[in-house]
Formats: structure tokens, sequence, C-alpha cells
């Protein structure tokens, strides 16, 4: 049991680096090579279309549990704060996913998630957050 109170290792942020060869996404309006989840300061929130606000802080909290799942190791499961208890209710956001941002393409494995930007005309997928070697 103590093994299980071992520090679980957490991203917080998602890791970008340049050295992959990224595609500049369909009509990406900034300059590039840069971290395609990258938001100009004069760009409005895509939450509340504030132009400066603190939508991603008052979303819920991460309400999470360490479990062990054999042969896989340690993991991170969604746990409600209450027996029989809902941690997200339908439509809420869960507040982060975090991974290796790649480029798009680059997996097809179950371990991503396609990153839109509906900011950008036409909402390209401007990368894919890899989520199997680094992530919560």
């Amino acid at each position: 049991m103590l093994s299980l109170l071992q520090p679980f290792p957490y991203l917080e942020t998602n890791v970008y680096e340049s050295s992959h060869d990224w595609p500049k996404p369909t009509n990406w309006p900034w300059d590039w090579l840069i971290d395609p989840t990258w938001i100009p300061q004069d760009h409005p929130c895509n939450l509340c279309l504030g132009m400066q606000c603190n939508c991603v802080s008052s979303m819920p909290k991460n309400s999470y549990r360490i479990v062990y799942y054999g042969a896989k190791g340690r993991g991170i499961q969604a746990h409600a704060r209450s027996p029989g208890g809902l941690v997200y209710k339908e439509g809420q956001y869960t507040n982060e996913l975090t991974g290796q941002l790649v480029p798009p393409g680059t997996h097809n494995n179950g371990m991503t998630l396609d990153l839109v930007r509906p900011d950008i005309t036409d909402e390209p997928v401007v990368c894919q957050v890899y989520c199997k070697e680094k992530g919560n």
C-alpha cells in the first residue's frame, strides 16, 4: 500500500517542441513556427468573448484519485466527492488535458486529441495532444 503513496508525475502544461517537422496550419494568420496553442493578447476568449478573463481559473477543480491498474501501473481516475455522485456534468468543461503537442496526423492510436482552432477561418486542426508518454 505504501507504494501507492509515492509522488505521481502530473503534467500541468502541454509540452511543445519545435523540433518536429511542423506544417503551417491552413489559414494560420500569425508567424510560423510557433506553439500552435499560442493565442495573441488582443484575441478574445473563446468561452466568454472577453479580452481579458479568468474563465480557465473558474472552471471546476480536478477531482481525481490515484489508482493502481496492475501491470499498467498507477494512473489518475476521476473521483466523485460523494458515493454514486457525478464528477462532471454533461457538457461541462473538465478543465484541462495535457500532453505532448505533435503535428496533425502524427498518431492514430486512441491516445491523442485533435486540437481545432475555432478562432481561425475554417477551424483547422493545428496539432494533436498526445497523452501516451506525457500527459495527465
